[in-house]
């Protein structure tokens, strides 16, 4: 491409397709029993779960969250291009919408979720839309971008050169106001901003879908891997990882039961959602044949084997929330040692001995460590212990079959525990969190100190 090449243009003005290495400058004792174990650890880990998404799921769910997608770029590079003048423009639907279609309707759904969870907490203000990102500025300037066309479908786009320059207003962030506030203490009520030219090189991957370009986050890590051991990052021409759907909800999560089982790990891809892991199905030949090898060695001395198993489903979304029954049993033979879990307890035997434990027997130092906690704190544990989230497995529906989606799966699992809070508690477990903490070395110390026992 000629020098000065306008990277201001529209994608319909910019050029089909990019030869590979074409360059083009654009834009500027007695072991006690663990306070997780029972319904009130359940909590407890839901507790441990809300404030790690405070610190980092709130960047997650204003990045990522909304888009309807787009009709795709003209090229590998226009696509990358695209995301980047979206992102230099906190556009956060237009950084979404130039990525992979089903990566992104896998990542949509339960990321609007946790923002609508976030904003009903009010760590998120009221005022907060997932369509604006307002308080922080990211702008890629100068960058050249390098077009290898690995397959007529598959693109690496390698950026180098160029400035980056970054700024955080915490008076901006579409926090409510007591997290606005931790911010504004944190950051001293200044603005942050850091500027310079960029050092290295950044590859990523695009996929043609339906004729347009997008960036792929499944093949940008693909291609990062393969090049880092030399090798030039193109999926296999041969060897694709074939789905196999179910024909309903329920059946797609008891293929996953069953490959697991059989420590089949073909299975188990196969029956996940193909779109979301195109990706991971393209380069299965490279990585698939060895994995499943290791597996095998091991089959002789590891058995895994599940027993009534039952399933309850209704609609989530475009897809079905499967959710297995109390009744499910797990028995786990592994060099000599058995695992069994039923009705709550577990039983271990090996080595001549037999442990036996159930859940419900750790109530009683579950209440202890309830009694050490603040007062603040132990009525929202109370409530939380009671309470049951909505999760499951989240099935879609592709082409006639369902499979099991992983990222959907893990989101609302998020978005299920966010939603046993009530507005308040994130912030009253914050102001308390010295006094949780003393709360659990006292009882570390008090069951070191008792052989294990109050």
């Amino acid at each position: 491409m000629p020098d000065g090449q306008n990277w201001g243009r529209p994608p319909a003005e910019q050029p089909p397709e990019q030869q590979a290495g074409q360059t083009e400058s654009w834009g500027q004792g007695q072991p006690h029993v663990p306070p997780w174990h029972g319904p009130r650890g359940r909590a407890l880990m839901a507790i441990a779960s809300a404030v790690v998404i405070v610190g980092a799921g709130t960047g997650a769910s204003l990045v990522l969250a909304g888009g309807t997608g787009g009709s795709g770029a003209s090229s590998p590079a226009a696509a990358v291009q695209q995301m980047i003048d979206a992102l230099n423009k906190s556009d956060v639907i237009g950084a979404l919408d130039n990525l992979a279609p089903g990566e992104r309707n896998a990542l949509e759904p339960g990321i609007q979720d946790i923002f609508g969870q976030l904003k009903r907490l009010g760590v998120l203000s009221s005022a907060a839309t997932i369509k604006d990102l307002t308080g922080i500025h990211i702008s890629e300037q100068g960058l050249a971008a390098s077009t290898d066309q690995l397959t007529p479908d598959v693109a690496a786009v390698t950026l180098s050169g160029g400035t980056n320059s970054e700024a955080i207003d915490p008076g901006q962030l579409p926090l409510g106001s007591y997290f606005e506030g931790l911010v504004d203490n944190a950051m001293n009520n200044r603005s942050v901003s850091t500027a310079g030219p960029n050092s290295g090189k950044a590859t990523l991957g695009t996929l043609k879908v339906d004729g347009g370009w997008y960036v792929s986050l499944g093949y940008s890590i693909a291609i990062n891997v393969l090049r880092s051991s030399g090798q030039s990052g193109a999926p296999p021409a041969t060897g694709q990882l074939q789905p196999v759907g179910a024909s309903s909800p329920q059946g797609a999560v008891q293929a996953l039961f069953s490959s697991v089982s059989r420590l089949d790990l073909t299975a188990l891809l196969a029956a996940l959602d193909p779109e979301e892991l195109a990706a991971a199905d393209a380069y299965a030949a490279d990585w698939l044949p060895g994995a499943q090898t290791a597996l095998d060695k091991v089959r002789g001395q590891v058995s895994v084997q599940f027993g009534n198993l039952s399933f309850t489903t209704e609609p989530l979304g475009s897809g079905a929330l499967v959710k297995v029954g109390n009744g499910l049993t797990v028995g786990v033979n592994a060099h000599g040692m058995d695992l069994e879990y039923a009705n709550g307890c577990y039983t271990v035997t090996g080595t001549g001995a037999t442990e036996h434990e159930c859940i419900s027997g750790g109530d009683q130092y579950e209440a202890k460590l309830l009694d050490l906690l603040p007062p603040a704190v132990q009525p929202i544990l109370e409530r939380l212990t009671a309470m049951k989230p909505d999760t499951g497995f989240v099935t879609v529906e592709e082409n006639g079959e369902w499979y099991v989606s992983p990222t959907r799966t893990y989101l609302n699992a998020i978005s299920a525990e966010l939603s046993e809070f009530q507005p308040g508690d994130i912030q009253t477990i914050i102001q308390n969190a010295p006094g949780i903490g003393k709360a659990f070395e006292k009882y570390e110390r008090q069951a070191v100190n008792g052989g294990g026992r109050f």
